[in-house]
């Protein structure tokens, strides 16, 4: 070092080495921060990227895998609801009660199919393949299981001379009144009236109101014993002849059978029936079987007349070998339901029939009424013998 004088030398101290040392560090590190973060911030996105691609990627594939299976599950549903007779599966729970009815069911349908096409134009999804599978396979069993009703029609006009008038009329037990009873029965100008769940004194009084008119008419009934405690009933017109009550079919809700005193006459046998209804387990196999058995009380060749509440449609495996004819179907009308009664005819189910021997009878005319407070519609029909 050179201590000459006149020449300016700066001393530094140990204390302002550090000092210096400190602030070069700090500097360079201030330098390098942008760059430091920077960098590792780049490698940090690109690997959250990367995360978010592949979670929208399995989420996607989830979704259309999703909506694949629930087009595919719609579309097998409506095929088996069309199909359901066919392929023998129209007496399975569930499936019993929707193709009851089969207007409702149509009318179901429909409204699925609007509310789906909502919710997807709403996520602007309308023109997906899967949207339109579903609103199509709705659309088209709807139209199909409505228009197969409306197609069966809903009347056919009263002829003027039948050879014979039946009536069948669920009365809902005391929902109906004698006087009410007597009023469809003269209105109808009936021949044979089949009355499940009317017992013997309300028959009886009805009876005796028209008598009181000059319509004479023989009554008949039963009841069935404990678990299920019902009433059958039936009215025969005096110019029918002469019946009397024979043993009848096992059925839990009741039945009851009628043969002509005289067997050189051309009389029908009569035979009122109501098999138990389709519960959705406990009472189906019951149904089926029952609903079979009153089905095939009529053979071509008997000269009988089955009628009653089948709890049961066409539609329906009792129906699917019949081997006599439906008289609402061979007239024409085979859509118009008789229950609940506070439907309109053409949505409700048409679960009372009139069962004839096509050998003896053909069916010429029938209509539903709504004679009373009962969940039943009364059903009309006019014969003309072959």
């Amino acid at each position: 070092m050179n201590n000459s004088p006149g020449l300016a030398v700066e001393q530094f101290s140990p204390g302002m080495e550090v000092e210096t040392r400190l602030s070069l560090s700090t500097s360079k590190k201030r330098r390098g921060d942008v760059p430091i973060r920077s960098g590792g911030g780049c490698c940090s996105c690109h690997g959250v990227s990367m995360t978010n691609t592949a979670e929208r990627g399995l989420r996607t594939s989830w979704t259309r895998l999703l909506g694949r299976t629930s087009a595919s599950i719609v579309v097998l549903l409506c095929v088996v609801s069309l199909l359901a007779r066919p392929l023998g599966v129209s007496g399975w729970p569930v499936l019993a009660q929707i193709i009851s009815l089969k207007v409702i069911a149509g009318l179901v349908c429909a409204t699925l199919a609007a509310l789906v096409a909502v919710v997807a134009v709403t996520r602007g999804r309308l023109r997906s393949p899967v949207v339109l599978t579903i609103c199509a396979a709705l659309l088209f069993t709807g139209a199909i299981h409505a228009g197969t009703v409306l197609a069966r029609g809903g009347k056919s006009e009263p002829v003027a001379d039948p050879d014979i008038t039946v009536v069948q009329f669920n009365t809902f037990d005391t929902a109906t009144t004698p006087q009410q009873l007597a009023d469809l029965v003269r209105t109808a100008d009936a021949d044979i009236v089949t009355l499940p769940e009317a017992d013997q004194q309300t028959t009886e009084a009805a009876a005796e109101l028209l008598a009181a008119g000059g319509l004479i008419f023989q009554v008949f009934s039963m009841s069935t014993p404990e678990p299920y405690p019902l009433p059958v009933s039936a009215m025969v017109r005096r110019s029918m002849g002469d019946y009397r009550q024979a043993p009848g079919p096992l059925l839990s809700y009741g039945s009851l059978k009628l043969e002509p005193v005289s067997e050189s006459g051309s009389a029908p046998t009569i035979i009122a029936v109501h098999p138990v209804n389709p519960g959705l387990t406990s009472t189906l196999t019951g149904w089926r079987s029952e609903t079979s058995t009153a089905a095939r009380l009529c053979t071509p060749g008997s000269n009988t007349i089955v009628a009653g509440d089948f709890n049961a449609t066409v539609d329906h495996p009792a129906f699917a070998l019949l081997p006599c004819a439906d008289a609402a179907t061979q007239a024409g009308a085979g859509g118009s339901g008789t229950w609940p009664s506070w439907l309109p005819s053409f949505l409700a189910a048409p679960i009372d029939h009139v069962i004839l021997d096509p050998q003896s009878f053909s069916a010429v005319a029938t209509w539903t009424v709504r004679a009373s407070a009962s969940d039943h519609r009364a059903l009309v029909v006019q014969l003309r013998s072959v």
